[in-house]
């Protein structure tokens, strides 16, 4: 992949985000900041139940309450819209059909089954208490193994159990492996319900101009351009006719991309009173009626011989997928993550495979950072530790027995994957030297001397980075899925707008993406200007997640940069009467490589394209803009990387303690090694609390116990370690600019770690950790210290 000619000054320097100014100074601008004439606010009446039929509303009494302008049953609204199908066509899944409130039937607490529209959310609120609605309860499943036997009453009447897929799949000789196999050695990993929890929750203004009939839309989302054709699509609407707006976003890591039916309603009711209509989710609604994530079993077995090589895995996997799917998601996108994430990095050439996922009466699951990576690297990484256990070795020997070397590479993993220009080794190396590994073990030792139960654990991975058509089918609204596009323009005063079409929403790619343009044109970085979320602007792609912004938005910056600095070199050249080839452009001059003293400021190159056309070749048009869509190389980029962890547990209280962190990735070429470092530590501050507290509960008659931040617990900032980041440079070969991805590999590696580190601790009481979270009552019970829960 060809390279800039020009000098870096800007990627790779610690450059602080121009965005987080107004962020933390109080200045942003989210979605309840936002306010218009004449607004009327929006509020859903939730089900109590998790699986009723809905017998009869009354809306009576809420329609006649002052300040009330509408009030909606599914009955009254669904009509109007085509309901989401989703999972059509695609094979081993059965396909679901959402409408924007129930009809008929609800299938978990927080289903809304009507919409008030009122002068103020206190009215609206108020006018939901008046709602009165019968209920016929139903038998509730709340237990995904259940469901995968197909046992237990349909959720959804016209399937005749609640498993909507199955696929199973294989490489290579699993029977021959297993013959070849001194041992087999198995577990079943269970990972708890989690929740997102962005710091802000979602919300949503919809305005439909009669007038002009055009349906303009803001959103805390982490798209534009799917949600505008999306939205398009399902009105009825010429894409033109569309408009969605993201203002700043407080956070996302998968929960804002999708499409909700609440935002339909919203539409809905805009379209009907010809208002501005918002509807701001509250934390309760957030933790107990939006998506939740990573629900899943992993049963796992491994063909191993004595000296730890690894023959063959055969893996069952089980996704809870909720009530519902998410549009426009297939409901078997994040259990094939994870079937994808267990050989990963190791030679492990046989390779079978079952994926399940069913329907329970609980929200609906949707990406949350990372999806599937979690789950399925502690999956691997734990058996890795378990086996090593077994055959009476470290841990390590048995990951350096198996793990892809340079020498091996390209290499054609089990899984589809084809691993090249991956560090696997290397970083896994450098974060053991760092920790001090080899030392540590006789430290353990002579703190277990001293009842003190010390432990070290490892999380290495690697993580395919994007995702393009092949994984993403176009059917699925996503059209833009493998590409991004950018609009470069300079202004008469030599300042650079860039418009592009992925969708920040925390992850300072304003930063980034002007850092990468500042260097593609030779202007300085405070001249250069990154403008995102209006689906006006000229750009068009899938928006951010699956690790794909740096590397596609980037490119499209690069490519539009690029062509628009041959323009200005063009330009350039005619006004000092150099030659193009002798000319370069930096810091904000264009320059002769071969008497330096002669310089032409840009602010005159900027100034001769929009006013003087002497200062044109012949051919050349005015003005200073390009266009560009870059799309995801055939050979995505793979980034990796190894975490380890060093943990004390207290087996009188049963609290972990992480003593130290050490995180070293393999990002490629990094544009901010500060913002790459932040992502790094949000993502291991993020794993310890899916390890260690947070877990979405629901006893049997689907009711959740956790429907505040009292119950559902977070990581505080005295829980969370100082994390030693080192960033191995190894730029990609196949991407422009040589990106790989940040955001998601600490997930991958922290979660394994800190897991592995507990049980490394506890292994004089020979224990096996294989479901979380590790709160200090399981380490108490798994250790004997209490009783097991019933």
């Amino acid at each position: 992949m060809a390279e800039s000619t020009v000098k870096s000054r800007s990627v790779g320097a610690r450059i602080k985000p121009v965005e987080h100014r107004k962020l933390v100074t109080g200045y942003g601008n989210y979605i309840d900041d936002i306010q218009f004439p004449r607004m009327a606010h929006a509020a859903f009446l939730r089900s109590p139940y998790a699986h009723a039929y809905i017998k009869e509303i009354d809306t009576s009494k809420a329609k006649n309450l002052p300040g009330v302008l509408a009030v909606r049953t599914g009955q009254e609204l669904n009509s109007r819209v085509r309901p989401l199908r989703i999972g059509d066509g695609f094979p081993g899944v059965k396909p679901l059909e959402v409408t924007p409130l129930a009809v008929d039937k609800v299938r978990m607490v927080g289903d809304a089954v009507a919409v008030v529209v009122a002068t103020d959310r206190y009215v609206a609120e108020d006018a939901l208490e008046l709602i009165e609605v019968q209920y016929e309860p139903l038998p509730v499943e709340v237990d995904p193994e259940k469901a995968a036997r197909g046992e237990g009453v349909p959720i959804h009447d016209h399937l005749n159990d609640n498993i909507i897929s199955y696929e199973e799949g294989n490489a290579g000789d699993i029977d021959e492996a297993y013959r070849k196999a001194d041992r087999i050695i198995k577990e079943t990993f269970r990972h708890q319900r989690c929740t997102h929890v962005p710091m802000e929750c979602r919300g949503m203004i919809a305005h439909w101009n009669p007038g002009a009939r055009n349906l303009t839309v803001w959103g805390s989302l982490q798209w534009t351009y799917p949600q505008r054709n999306i939205l398009a699509d399902i009105f009825h609407l010429p894409e033109n006719k569309v408009r969605v707006i993201v203002p700043d976003v407080g956070g996302a890591f998968g929960q804002k991309g999708q499409i909700y039916p609440g935002d339909l309603a919203v539409c809905l009711m805009s379209i009907e009173l010809g208002v501005p209509v918002k509807w701001i989710e509250d934390r309760r609604e957030n933790l107990t009626a939006c998506s939740q994530a990573r629900e899943h079993i992993v049963e796992i077995e491994a063909a191993v011989k004595n000296d730890g090589t690894i023959l063959g895995l055969r893996a069952r996997v089980i996704d809870d997928i909720g009530a519902y799917a998410l549009y426009p998601w297939v409901p078997n996108s994040w259990v094939g993550i994870i079937i994808a994430y267990l050989p990963n990095h190791y030679k492990i050439p046989n390779y079978k495979w079952e994926a399940i996922c069913v329907l329970t009466n609980k929200p609906p699951e949707a990406p949350y950072r990372g999806p599937g990576h979690a789950v399925g690297s502690w999956a691997r990484e734990g058996l890795i530790d378990i086996i090593a256990r077994e055959l009476g070795l470290d841990p390590l020997e048995v990951r350096l027995k198996n793990i892809v070397r340079e020498e091996d590479q390209p290499y054609h993993s089990s899984n589809g994957w084809i691993l090249e220009n991956v560090s696997s080794l290397e970083t896994l190396e450098q974060a053991l030297q760092a920790i001090g590994y080899r030392d540590f073990r006789a430290e353990q030792q002579r703190a277990r001397k001293a009842n003190r139960y010390l432990g070290i654990g490892i999380g290495s991975f690697t993580n395919e980075n994007g995702a393009n058509e092949r994984d993403i089918p176009i059917n699925l609204g996503l059209k833009n899925a493998g590409q991004e596009v950018a609009t470069v323009r300079m202004q008469p005063t030599g300042r650079v707008q860039a418009f592009v079409s992925v969708a920040p929403h925390g992850q300072g790619l304003e930063t980034t993406l002007s850092q990468v343009l500042a260097d593609e044109l030779g202007v300085p970085l405070e001249t250069v200007e990154i403008l995102h979320g209006d689906s006006d602007m000229p750009a068009d792609g899938a928006g951010t997640f699956a690790d794909r912004s740096a590397i596609l938005g980037g490119g499209a910056v690069i490519l539009a940069g690029r062509e628009l600095r041959k323009k200005m070199l063009k330009i350039a050249s005619h006004l000092m009467e150099i030659p193009e080839e002798d000319l370069e452009i930096q810091d904000g001059y264009a320059l002769s490589r071969s008497a330096p003293e002669k310089r032409l400021a840009v602010f005159d190159i900027a100034q001769a394209a929009f006013s003087d056309p002497g200062a044109f070749p012949a051919g050349l048009e005015g003005g200073l803009v390009s266009t560009r869509r870059y799309e995801y190389p055939t050979r995505r980029a793979t980034s990796n990387g190894a975490h380890v962890a060093i943990v004390e547990v207290d087996v009188e209280t049963g609290k972990v303690d992480i003593k130290r962190y050490v995180a070293v990735e393999d990002c490629g070429r990094v544009i901010n090694p500060m913002i790459v470092e932040g992502q790094i530590r949000g993502c291991v501050a993020q794993g310890l609390g899916g390890v260690l507290l947070e877990h979405m509960v629901y006893d049997q008659s689907g009711q959740p116990l956790t429907a505040t931040f009292l119950d559902y617990l977070l990581p505080e900032a005295t829980d969370v370690p100082d994390i030693e980041v080192h960033l191995f440079d190894n730029p990609s070969p196949f991407t422009l600019g040589g990106f790989k991805s940040a955001g998601e590999g600490g997930i991958c590696g922290s979660v394994a770690a800190i897991i592995n580190a507990v049980a490394d601790a506890l292994a004089p009481f020979n224990v096996r950790i294989n479901r979380l979270p590790l709160k200090p009552d399981r380490i108490l019970q798994m250790i004997g210290k209490i009783p097991q829960a019933s």
